[in-house]
């Protein structure tokens, strides 16, 4: 892994604990999810800079059998034991919508968290047909589709639960993440201080984001600023070694999102209750926690992520 995709990594890790810590009711870290849709505009565009062959089926292997794994073991124990889940919700039509990523802005999917993925296997479609249609001009089509979708979506504001999800202003935070590609790859010549001085604005953009709430939409909340902090990340860090704890945090990113709900709630429920106050028995419970949930991660990122996507590969 060359030392720019190590910076993508540590900003996706940053992203997944961010949502983490939020879920235990410490600041305001869902702008995690923000940030993860700057980032996929942002890889899907250097995916596809020289080929898009197999593009869908490489999604579909990364997306797919971790999130399938999860939807059937929690509909499954949302019939058994729904006590053990949050907000079960089993029916077999939530069950279909979770396999076919369909948003709704009614129904959550059986995982949660999966509502961003409905987001992102999405994108992924309108992204498909848009290189299709040019591939030197992906960018332009796929950003025009969404902004034909979030523009109609405010004139019409639809009633409707599914017309409603995908024509919210969130799109857009991944028509800023392929515009960030285009950022970044223009040259920055700095100096020592004025990258630290870079790196430390970023750091006050995190904080800030973190610690505080934007009364506001959420793409000029949260949208706009993680786009800043992205690349002032990525100009900044493009040559710098990154903690290696960083980049397998990065790596186990996406099973930390989709499995740190089921960890908290055990937590929760049957093992310490975190109150999400600053007292030290919450702290350390929450620092457990956090550390059982990377521990869970690694394992599903190493058994289900590596291994059975591999299997699967053999097979097809």
């Amino acid at each position: 892994m060359n030392k720019k995709n190590e910076s993508v990594q540590m900003m996706r890790g940053i992203a997944a604990l961010s949502v983490v810590v939020c879920h235990l009711g410490y600041g305001t870290g869902m702008f995690g999810v923000d940030l993860f849709f700057c980032i996929s505009g942002f890889i899907m565009m250097l995916v596809t800079e020289k080929s898009c062959d197999g593009f869908m089926f490489k999604r579909f292997l990364r997306i797919c059998p971790l999130y399938y794994s999860l939807t059937v073991g929690s509909f499954a124990m949302g019939i058994i034991a729904p006590h053990l889940l949050r907000s079960p919700e089993t029916g077999f039509d939530n069950l279909l919508r979770s396999f076919l990523f369909i948003g709704n802005k009614e129904h959550e999917p059986i995982v949660g968290v999966g509502w961003t993925l409905c987001y992102e296997m999405f994108f992924y479609l309108l992204f498909f047909i848009a290189f299709k249609i040019s591939h030197n001009n992906r960018c332009l089509i796929a950003a025009a589709f969404l902004v034909t979708l979030v523009l109609t979506g405010i004139i019409v504001k639809p009633e409707n639960a599914y017309l409603a999800f995908y024509t919210q202003p969130i799109l857009l935070e991944f028509v800023l993440g392929m515009f960030a590609f285009k950022v970044v790859n223009r040259t920055m010549q700095c100096n020592i201080m004025q990258y630290n001085i870079i790196l430390l604005l970023a750091l006050v953009i995190y904080g800030s984001l973190f610690f505080f709430t934007i009364p506001a939409d959420r793409l000029i909340a949260a949208g706009i600023p993680t786009f800043v902090f992205f690349v002032l990340t990525y100009n900044t860090l493009i040559n710098r070694k990154i903690i290696h704890f960083f980049v397998v945090l990065g790596n186990i990113s996406y099973s930390l999102y989709l499995t740190h709900t089921f960890v908290i709630t055990v937590f929760s429920r049957f093992i310490w209750l975190i109150d999400c106050k600053l007292t030290l028995k919450s702290i350390a419970a929450s620092i457990l926690a956090v550390s059982v949930a990377v521990g869970v991660a690694y394992l599903s990122w190493y058994l289900i992520e590596n291994k059975l996507t591999d299997w699967i590969k053999t097979k097809i």
